[in-house]
């Protein structure tokens, strides 16, 4: 998990707004006939479970990949647009909407209950992840298909400090690790 929680913060809000905007559509389709506070609560588990996911240290290191960042950024763009275009986003949010109520209630789940409202709000949410996902995997072919690869970043492997300006040392100025190896492999990377 990222130490600094100025920037868990930082995320949360982001994740705030790019849910409340995404949800604005299913919430005027659903406003009064649904579960108002189950909806409400799907929403902050999502805030909360992108928060969380977005904080690891995992994911900040996945997401320092070339092109990823870009293809996040495309992708939830492009999510959020949509959300804004009301005619186009009932459609998109219409149809897993409709499929996973017919699925529910034929398990028996009414869908005005807060249960029912809870769990199509949390797989109506999850299956429009899936499909950003799956717009974002063809984002990201096409970027590494179009773009040149950036130079790789001489960074600490402890601190990720940028070890550019500092070529002559063999240990990291921001926290003192030897680096030796790290310049050698860049080293090699130049003259290959």
């Amino acid at each position: 998990m990222d130490d600094d929680p100025l920037q868990i913060l930082r995320r949360g809000l982001l994740w705030t707004i790019v849910c409340a905007i995404s949800a604005a559509p299913s919430f005027l389709l659903a406003m009064g006939e649904y579960n108002e506070p189950a909806m409400l609560t799907g929403v902050a588990l999502f805030i909360l479970l992108l928060t969380a996911t977005t904080s690891t240290k995992r994911f900040l290191k996945f997401r320092k990949r070339p092109f990823v960042r870009r293809t996040l950024y495309i992708g939830y763009g492009c999510r959020i647009t949509l959300s804004l275009l009301m005619p186009v986003t009932f459609i998109v949010d219409i149809i897993p909407g409709i499929v996973i109520i017919s699925a529910l209630e034929g398990l028996g789940l009414h869908h005005t209950s807060y249960a029912g409202t809870l769990l199509i709000t949390m797989l109506q949410g999850a299956a429009l992840n899936v499909l950003v996902i799956l717009f974002m995997l063809i984002v990201y072919r096409v970027l590494r298909a179009t773009l040149p690869m950036p130079m790789p970043v001489l960074a600490c492997p402890s601190c990720d400090y940028d070890l550019r300006g500092s070529l002559e040392n063999v240990s990291c100025p921001e926290c003192g690790e030897n680096v030796e190896a790290v310049l050698r492999q860049h080293e090699a990377r130049a003259v290959a």
